[in-house]
């Protein structure tokens, strides 16, 4: 009996065997101790099989998929970039819908808020810093090294100036320092954006006219 529980016959040659009368009183040696067990080794040819046929199919394997994925890679056109949208679009666009907030009263103070968070997030996209995180003294002296419309900085920090008395005072802003946020905040996004946005839409709006 094999170790998988395999039956196996062995065939010998001939041994002749005494047996002797048990009952026979006659000296005879102690038995030996019968020797101790040993671990049955075979091969198992399946497990030999599949370890050989995995072994060989995994490299294989391993080189079609490279082969696909740098073939894909190589062959597929990369998709189109998602065009950038200018930071003063973006600005205009924010500004317009935050006309809804306007109609409800209960509002004003998120109104408020939202108005002074994106001129501070445009003012650091267009320059090239961190508006949002900067403090306003800090904002301000990054608008001094990296602004260059001059006649709009005083615009800038009265309007600063304006936002941090309202939110350090602890009132509520009224419907007159929402709406002053609104169009001096417009006003600076649209006085500070390239000339070359006014020469487009200048250019735009005479087309139209004269058709």
């Amino acid at each position: 009996s094999r170790a998988s529980g395999n039956l196996y016959t062995l065939c010998t040659t001939s041994q002749n065997i005494t047996v002797e009368d048990a009952l026979v009183k006659e000296t005879q040696p102690a038995p030996q101790a019968d020797p101790e067990n040993r671990i049955q080794l075979e091969v198992w040819d399946n497990a030999y099989q599949l370890t050989r046929a995995l072994l060989i199919a995994l490299p294989i394997a391993l080189l079609f998929f490279l082969a696909y994925y740098y073939g894909r890679r190589l062959f597929t056109k990369p998709p189109a970039p998602a065009p950038i949208i200018p930071p003063w679009e973006v600005a205009l666009s924010r500004l317009d819908r935050l006309g809804i907030l306007a109609q409800d009263a209960s509002q004003l103070e998120d109104y408020f808020d939202e108005c002074t968070e994106i001129l501070r997030w445009y003012l650091g996209s267009r320059y090239g810093f961190d508006g949002l995180e900067s403090t306003t003294q800090e904002l301000l002296a990054e608008l001094e090294q990296r602004a260059r419309y001059d006649d709009i900085l005083p615009g800038i920090v009265s309007l600063l100036a304006e936002v941090d008395l309202v939110k350090f005072a602890g009132s509520e802003p009224t419907w007159d320092q929402c709406d002053l946020a609104y169009d001096k905040t417009r006003k600076i996004v649209l006085t500070t954006r390239p000339r070359e946005e006014f020469t487009l839409s200048e250019t735009a709006l005479q087309k139209g006219s004269r058709s």
